[in-house]
């Protein structure tokens, strides 16, 4: 190489220009397009889920207004329904998220939903995670498990067996040592479930998770959020915690109206005023994230023409 052109060269590699395009070559891929996908995913999957959950409020609004009508028989039975439809709704996610799932990567669904329910089961039967009807009743297992599911079957790229097909057997036996392989890492995964469980059990020993009182409201407000953030309706899955504060908050008002306790400040309305979606607390909070991180020049613009900071 030429000493002139050595001339030319090294100054440019310090050039500013230079520099930021070198910079931008070794930065790290963005995570957005990912991110955007599953959001939409897991969009889809729980507006499949959407009838079922609307169809439990309904039972509830149908059942309180019979008790008010002095019907309380036939409100009951619409409770009864509502506590059915709850029961089911872990399985019915687990079941939806594996066909969703399945049928996006071309395969049939019909081969990929027994190994999910048979690791949802088996997840949840080992490790108590059953309601009092005896129905799995964790919604975050069912997500887990059809998840694992359909990476096991997807990356194997599984049929459903034809027995007209001159490899019939041999597929017979390649699903079958599939099936067994996926038996042992469910039994790796209801082990690794129960390791989970019991270490957070250990840290709910030294922290309150009751949303009543103000460490308990915190976690229980940061759960929401975080499963908000990746597209989880968390008060779907938390709806046990969100039922048992509605009852507590019913006992504290009726023994306050006796004036055997006074009236405790956390409570389900509480949250709906001032934490839940709608209220002014996430209204605020949406404020000050406009204020502090905005990404369009117009926002930004407005905010520095009335907070010079």
């Amino acid at each position: 190489m030429r000493a002139s052109n050595l001339t030319y060269i090294i100054p440019h590699l310090f050039w500013p220009c230079t520099e930021n395009k070198l910079i931008n070559m070794w930065k790290l891929p963005s995570l957005r397009p990912y991110y955007d996908t599953y959001v939409r995913d897991i969009s889809i999957v729980f507006l499949l889920l959407l009838p079922l959950t609307i169809c439990n409020a309904i039972s509830i609004f149908v059942g309180h207004f019979l008790n008010l009508a002095a019907l309380p028989d036939t409100a009951q039975k619409f409770f009864y329904f509502s506590n059915l439809l709850i029961g089911i709704y872990p399985t019915a996610l687990c079941i939806i998220t594996t066909y969703y799932l399945s049928t996006k990567h071309n395969v049939n669904p019909m081969v990929v939903v027994p190994y999910s329910l048979v690791m949802f089961i088996a997840v949840s039967l080992s490790n108590g995670l059953v309601a009092s009807n005896g129905l799995p009743n964790n919604p975050l297992a069912a997500l887990l498990t059809a998840i694992v599911a359909a990476i096991c079957c997807v990356s194997a790229r599984l049929y459903p067996l034809d027995p007209s097909r001159l490899d019939f057997v041999s597929a017979l036996y390649k699903q079958a040592a599939h099936f067994f392989g996926f038996l042992l890492l469910t039994i790796l995964f209801t082990r690794l479930t129960g390791s989970v469980m019991e270490s957070s059990a250990v840290f709910k020993d030294h922290l309150s998770l009751d949303p009543l009182t103000f460490a308990g409201g915190i976690v229980y407000q940061f759960v929401l959020g975080l499963l908000g953030a990746v597209g989880i309706n968390g008060h779907n899955f938390l709806f046990r915690v969100k039922q048992q504060l509605f009852e507590d908050t019913q006992q504290n008002i009726t023994a306050w109206q006796f004036g055997e306790e006074p009236l405790n400040i956390l409570s389900q309305g509480f949250y709906d005023a001032f934490l839940a979606i709608g209220g002014s607390g996430n209204s605020l909070s949406l404020l000050l994230c406009i204020l502090l991180f905005p990404e369009r020049k117009g926002t930004s613009h407005w905010r520095s023409q009335r907070y010079p900071w």
